[in-house]
């Protein structure tokens, strides 16, 4: 049970950033402006230089606590981009410390529970990433507890809302069959809640700029949330223009690159990653040369090998590199070129670790030895990218389907340009059949065209279905990413009023 509570909290690490610091208000735990400069160095991976100025505020104001902050926020970016046991254990001690400091400020400040909470939270979603779940479960109660009682006491520090409206969303996406869990341990949430809350919270840094320093980070993380909770791009869309964009954090250009990756406008993404300059001393996130790889396979192109190579030999972590291999053989595959997709597909079976939804899928497929249908495989890559007619011509080539997984995903497929191009009904027909014949295996495409359906339902107002089709969806069990797939039928019901 703690294993599964552990893969909800991985599925949302690569997006989550957690809450800077304020302007000051109590002597002993002071944001001036030196600490948030300091936040921006590190939000922008500027490390060194932000190790820099925290020595020089350690030294200009040795009692200021608000340090631990940076500190932690800093540890935290760094455990999570390097994926290292050192800096782990680093982060271990520094947390303790850090802690032990805060315990001794002044109960008066809402920035002392604050802090409590906040590097708690991290702390708890770090050790999750280590797979320490019991560990990361009585963390993340602690955080919960934490910002709850700060809000209570403090109704008017919003910063609160950016922790609560995070865990909320957490505790909302855990998949039905798991909600005893939370209850069990005393974390109550739902993915709407939070969602207001975040929401709150970007109205008040809309209206005054008192809590700028919060407003980038709480707009990565709302801007997730729309786009893979809400489905609501437009929404996504319209806080993008939020973003503070003299920022040159990387962050930001992945946010802004995978709201339009979501919405399948292709050439936007790969325009997005290509201009971006980051600050010459920064860490480099070696995500973005992975995600550059994937805008470029959505358009067939084999150039995308270079970027997937370069990845997997410049990142030191183990995320993504199972489907790095996977896609350079799909590559060389769309390429005829079998023997060399055989090479790249058994090397997922060395590297990297099970750690995404994709890399699973990757290692699956290895492990199975069952060569993709190169028809089906490119109509699903330019479904991917946006290239909706083209993906439909592939498909209209009646692709030599040997097994049942191949019969059904052509069906799926189908339905999902049609789903797109707005051609409802043929989109639902195709949608019924792939359940009709797919609900029964262990293939994702069943669930998620029931999934489809409940949305498509949904923004046609039509509730009764809405409502029909994501339970139905839920019913599905034992099926590829289903993690994912339950989240997003339990955050249609959440829309939908049905939050229990």
């Amino acid at each position: 049970m703690l294993s599964k509570i552990g893969e909800l909290y991985k599925a949302l690490l690569l997006l989550l950033f957690f809450i800077p610091f304020s302007k000051p208000a109590y002597a002993v735990i002071d944001f001036n402006a030196h600490i948030n400069q300091i936040y921006t160095a590190v939000f922008n991976l500027q490390f060194t230089k932000a190790q820099h100025l925290i020595a020089i505020e350690k030294k200009n104001h040795p009692t200021n606590v608000a340090i631990v902050g940076c500190e932690g926020t800093m540890a935290f970016y760094k455990c999570y981009l390097s994926e290292s046991k050192l800096d782990y254990e680093l982060m271990k001690k520094q947390y303790n410390n850090h802690m032990l400091l805060l315990q001794k400020e002044n109960n008066a400040s809402p920035y002392k529970m604050y802090l409590q909470a906040e590097l708690t939270l991290q702390m708890g979603l770090v050790r999750a990433m280590h797979n320490e779940y019991v560990n990361a479960t009585v963390d993340i109660r602690k955080s919960y507890k934490l910002f709850t009682a700060n809000n209570e006491a403090f109704k008017q520090f919003k910063p609160n809302l950016k922790g609560l409206g995070f865990l909320h969303i957490l505790i909302g996406a855990i998949p039905e069959n798991y909600k005893w869990a939370a209850n069990l341990i005393g974390l109550k949430g739902t993915i709407n809640q939070g969602t207001a809350e975040l929401t709150e919270l970007i109205s008040e840094c809309v209206k005054t700029d008192q809590y700028d320093f919060v407003k980038n980070e709480t707009l990565l993380f709302l801007i997730y949330v729309q786009v893979h909770y809400g489905k609501d791009i437009p929404r996504a869309l319209q806080l993008i223009k939020l973003y503070d964009h003299n920022y040159i954090s990387p962050y930001i250009n992945y946010s802004i690159a995978n709201v339009y990756l979501m919405d399948g406008k292709n050439d936007n993404v790969l325009h997005i990653l290509e201009d971006f300059v980051p600050p010459s001393d920064a860490t480099t996130l070696h995500y973005l040369q992975y995600l550059k790889g994937m805008a470029k396979t959505n358009k067939l192109d084999y150039s995308a090998i270079d970027n997937y190579k370069q990845y997997i030999k410049a990142y030191q972590g183990l995320k993504f590199k199972k489907s790095a291999c996977q896609r350079i053989a799909w590559l060389h595959l769309i390429k005829g070129d079998t023997a060399q997709y055989w090479q790249n597909i058994s090397q997922v079976l060395q590297v990297g670790s099970s750690f995404t939804d994709e890399d699973k899928q990757a290692q699956a497929e290895a492990e199975t030895k069952v060569i993709p249908n190169i028809t089906l495989l490119k109509a699903r890559l330019l479904f991917d990218g946006g290239y909706y007619f083209k993906s439909l011509e592939q498909l209209s080539q009646k692709p030599a389907t040997h097994n049942v997984k191949d019969n059904i995903e052509a069906i799926y497929r189908t339905a999902r340009n049609f789903d797109k191009l707005k051609q409802y009904e043929k989109a639902k027909t195709f949608y019924n059949k792939t359940i009709s014949i797919g609900d029964k295996t262990t293939y994702y495409f069943a669930a998620s065209a029931a999934l489809c359906l409940g949305q498509m339902f949904e923004e046609q107002d039509d509730k009764a279905n809405a409502r029909l089709y994501y339970k139905k969806c839920l019913a599905m069990r034992n099926h590829e990413y289903q993690n994912s797939i339950d989240q997003k039928a339990k955050a249609g019901l959440n829309r939908l009023g049905n939050d229990n």
